[in-house]
């Protein structure tokens, strides 16, 4: 008896445990806002081809950055000031954010950089054009390459 009661609570212990994890990695997102003066982002920079969106035969690579941890990003609506409380402030939330384009400082090299992982500290705002390919994009304001050590090949 007293062998399936430690066993009940083992695994209650373990379903909590569970529980906990899950709702760490998915429930607790990280929320920035597209007010804030500089937010620091990490994640596996790349540069991917698009189509020319005038109709023209050439396309063009932008660098995209696939975040470690998905974000949820906060911006202000503009409302109408009669319709606007004293003192509020309407937002809006762009929430799971794994892929955010980046406009890059002049000179980066591409062949430095590509899949690369790095730390871009910068201003985020909201797509605005045709040519802006993901919902929250990035001006870089400095960025900083992790250094990977190589992995040893198994003998």
């Amino acid at each position: 008896m007293e062998k399936l009661l430690r066993l009940k609570r083992l695994k209650f212990c373990l379903f909590l445990l569970f529980v906990s994890i899950f709702l760490n990695n998915h429930c607790f997102a990280t929320v920035v806002s597209t007010q804030d003066e500089s937010v620091t982002i990490t994640g596996v920079l790349t540069y991917e081809r698009f189509p020319n969106v005038n109709g023209g035969l050439e396309a063009w690579d932008s660098a995209i950055l696939n975040l470690d941890h998905p974000i949820d990003v906060t911006y202000p609506i503009k409302v109408h000031k009669k319709k606007q409380a004293e003192g509020s402030q309407q937002s809006g939330v762009i929430t799971d954010n794994s892929r955010m384009q980046l406009i890059l400082p002049t000179g980066t090299d591409e062949d430095s950089t590509k899949g690369k992982r790095v730390m871009l500290s910068g201003q985020l705002f909201l797509a605005e054009t045709a040519h802006h390919h993901t919902k929250v994009l990035m001006t870089v304001k400095t960025m900083k390459i992790f250094k990977v050590m190589p992995i040893k090949a198994a003998n």
